[in-house]
């Protein structure tokens, strides 16, 4: 809902044109002509989206827990949830994403779980990564043409391609070495199971993962291929303004900007704190007190740009709403991590914030109603008038 101003008091909105309204706002936020600016803008956005991930999905199945070379590291099949989750991510985003997303993904992966850098791991990870992207999920291509089975086909050559790798660094890192001795056998063992792993964890699961996707997507848009569901915005059509599209394989997905924008603020927070406890040896560097102010003053902005729409005093735009969004998620974790130590301070913090938010939407759905009980007297009264002259006339 815009703010009220004079020219828009005056103009009365029928529901047939309220509905075209809205399709043609909708329309009006998918940008098909996409400038420089705009397309690294969404590179950056998916690098920043495949490091995360791919963090959080190595952390707890990646190659480094049985990859290591000795003895006695011999490992069982296990699936790499990693390489899964940066094939899919990468798969969306495109090959430049998906490449600079691997190795900052990989290379945070490896300092923080062993401080040391594996080229031939950062390696298979950028190979992975931009092999996933040439072959970019578009739903006019990805199932018509077939191009699952070309993806397919791609990641058993770069799997092949990556076991020949580590075979090689092997051999150099350990020179005359013996396949037959007993490190020589581990060292087999390994590899052999990282092949298995990779083909068992996401050869045959990416493509299905990326069908089911875009069956998923299909079924949730309209003929145009827009997916606008207020599950997914919680706004109505005619709200289109307070949404954005994510382009996702030529689906437009709306989502809500703030919401999205603390998602991402939750995300990041918690992947950098994240990093920053593991790479200390589990030693917590964030202050408990400044971690508590921060989640203060982070949560300000959204609430004021927030308050201020809902009483109808002013419009905000994407950026505004995705920026206060971040720092609101930034804030959330915060105040999870300042909890332990400030109990009652993170209580109070919580009802001040929630009596303001319920206080201001209270006061702004009392405006509304007014401003809406307005236009209908005014229309009212109009068509009364209309009817007295024609009345008269007659």
């Amino acid at each position: 809902m815009p703010y009220i101003n004079s020219e828009f008091e005056e103009d009365f909105i029928s529901d047939e044109e309220l509905e075209d309204d809205s399709e043609a706002l909708i329309q009006s936020r998918i940008k098909y002509q996409i400038s420089t600016l705009v397309k690294v803008k969404r590179i950056i956005f998916w690098i920043l989206y495949i490091i995360v991930f791919y963090f959080f999905a190595s952390r707890n199945s990646g190659y480094l827990s049985f990859l290591e070379s000795g003895i006695d590291r011999i490992s069982g099949v296990k699936f790499l949830t990693g390489f899964l989750v940066l094939i899919l991510c990468a798969n969306i985003a495109g090959p430049i994403a998906g490449g600079i997303g691997a190795l900052l993904g990989d290379l945070t992966y490896q300092l923080v779980t062993t401080k040391t850098i594996r080229m031939e791991f950062l390696l298979i990870a950028i190979l992975m990564g931009v092999t996933a992207g040439v072959f970019r999920f578009d739903k006019e291509k990805t199932l018509k043409k077939m191009k699952v089975m070309h993806l397919f086909y791609s990641l058993v050559g770069a799997i092949i391609f990556s076991l020949g790798v580590l075979f090689l660094i092997a051999w150099v890192r350990n020179p005359g070495l013996n396949w037959s001795s007993e490190l020589g056998s581990a060292l087999q063992f390994n590899y052999f199971q990282f092949f298995l792993s990779e083909i068992t964890s996401f050869l045959f699961l990416a493509p299905i993962i990326i069908a089911i996707l875009d069956r998923v997507l299909r079924w949730a848009s309209n003929d145009k291929g827009i997916a606008y569901k207020f599950f997914f915005t919680h706004h109505y059509e005619e709200q289109a303004d307070h949404t954005i599209p994510i382009d996702i394989g030529g689906y437009q997905f709306f989502v809500c900007s703030r919401c999205s924008g603390t998602v991402s603020g939750i995300l990041l927070m918690f992947f950098i704190d994240s990093v920053l406890f593991e790479y200390n040896n589990g030693v917590e560097i964030i202050n408990p007190t400044i971690a508590f102010i921060l989640s203060i003053v982070f949560t300000i902005p959204a609430l004021s740009d927030w308050g201020t729409q809902k009483l109808l005093l002013r419009e905000s735009n994407d950026t505004i709403r995705l920026l206060t969004g971040v720092f609101l998620g930034a804030a959330i974790h915060l105040l999870v991590l300042a909890v332990d130590q400030y109990v009652i301070g993170v209580i109070i913090v919580l009802v001040a914030y929630f009596g303001a938010f319920f206080t201001m939407f209270a006061l702004g759905n009392r405006k509304l109603r007014r401003f809406i009980q307005k236009r209908i007297n005014k229309t009212v009264s109009e068509n009364e008038m209309d009817k007295n002259t024609k009345e008269s006339k007659d």
